[in-house]
């Protein structure tokens, strides 16, 4: 008898998969962040690694509102 696999149901490769794509997603907020001057480079980088989808705006939000609010 075959098992099914449930459609909701991810495998290792799937997992595998998006911590590949987690992982490279903070590394690039980190690299980001650190070239831009961030204190809490680390910080913005292990967020997103955990929550991409919230971190990723935030940061963007925040350097943004950090860049206009600069001296010049």
């Amino acid at each position: 008898m075959l098992a099914l696999q449930s459609p909701t149901q991810p495998d290792v490769l799937d997992f595998l998969i998006a911590v590949v794509f987690a992982a490279g997603l903070a590394m690039l907020i980190f690299r980001h962040a650190d070239k831009h001057g961030s204190r809490h480079a680390t910080a913005w980088g292990l967020f997103t690694f955990l929550a991409a989808l919230i971190a990723i705006p935030l940061y963007f939000l925040n350097y943004w509102h950090r860049k206009s609010n600069r001296p010049r």
